[in-house]
């Protein structure tokens, strides 16, 4: 816990630590809920990139100096969150060399999940079971709703057939 409350909605963490920051204090992947943005945790965290995946405008305090990207998206079944896997991938990518990366939704269980799975399947080469029990084991709360999981297991068969056609 990095000051003020551990826990948020439902007793549920607001952040969990996915990838740990490397030995310069960079690289850390963080997932996690809205609630973390309002708080002095982000300063203490190292966080210099935010992704907000999320049904409402999210402002950050600009005086915290954080990258933001925002995507507006519901979570719901029939959300197309495939077409912001490419777009979150290089920005979670080019920002983890330098900073730490907080992915956030409103609770941190099914939009935010599915940005980090869908990076670490493209980043790590693993496919969507294994990044799925990964995630999990590292934010128990994790579940994606099932038109997310169809999509992502449909961005996992993509990986692997481009994987397979680099490798002929």
């Amino acid at each position: 816990m990095y000051g003020g409350k551990e826990y948020d909605f439902f007793g549920i963490k607001q952040c969990d630590e996915i990838i740990a920051p490397n030995e310069q204090g960079v690289g850390g992947l963080y997932l996690g809920q809205i609630g973390l943005v309002y708080t002095d945790k982000i300063e203490k965290m190292k966080i210099g990139a935010v992704v907000s995946i999320i049904g409402y405008t999210v402002a950050i305090d600009s005086s915290k100096n954080v990258k933001h990207l925002f995507i507006q998206a519901e979570d719901d079944e029939d959300e197309e969150i495939k077409q912001h896997f490419q777009m979150t991938y290089d920005f979670i990518h080019e920002n983890l060399k330098k900073t730490n990366v907080f992915v956030h939704c409103q609770m941190g269980i099914s939009r935010s999940s599915s940005i980090v799975i869908a990076y670490l399947m493209k980043e790590k080469g693993m496919d969507f079971l294994d990044t799925l029990n990964f995630v999990r084991s590292k934010r128990s709360c994790v579940s994606p709703n099932e038109g997310f999981v169809s999509q992502l297991i449909e961005y996992s068969q993509d990986l692997q057939n481009q994987k397979n056609k680099s490798n002929q």
